[in-house]
């Protein structure tokens, strides 16, 4: 008889399928211009930027999900998630501050306003929380 791997529900694997939906739907908006990206959106002036990071978005989406299926790959899965990591918190760097942060004459102006600027930045945070969860359930998980 065949030794199945069981696979653990819990509040992970939700927040898993969850995220891993959100990059891909993510990233393929940010593929198609004529479909806005609302308050996720990079920079409106830089398609051939929103172009490339709406590759990159998708590309963890299908990481993410297919993470779900691939047993006995957990350290290489950690490492993965961590550089999925890493691209959420340079995205957030690059989507708040380097085009959601402008001076003109010395006032200072947050993309959409400070309520939906701050809001914005409070969700990017939850997820990238969430995706260091993941990264952990990699890394604490036995092979």
């Amino acid at each position: 008889m065949a030794n199945k791997k069981k696979v653990k529900v819990n509040s992970t694997l939700f927040l898993q399928i969850g995220i891993g939906i959100f990059f891909f739907v993510l990233g393929l908006f940010g593929l198609l211009p004529s479909i806005q990206e609302s308050i996720f959106s990079l920079s409106d002036e830089n398609l051939a930027l929103e172009v490339i990071f709406g590759i990159i978005e998708m590309a963890c989406g299908i990481i993410l999900i297919l993470g779900l299926f691939l047993y006995g790959k957990k350290s290489l899965l950690s490492k993965v998630s961590f550089i999925i990591f890493i691209f959420w918190a340079a995205r957030i760097f690059v989507s708040r501050f380097v085009f959601g942060i402008r001076v003109v004459n010395g006032t200072l102006y947050l993309a959409g306003g400070f309520p939906q600027w701050f809001l914005t930045l409070l969700i990017e945070l939850i997820l990238l929380v969430v995706l260091f969860d993941i990264k952990e359930m990699y890394r604490t998980t036995k092979s």
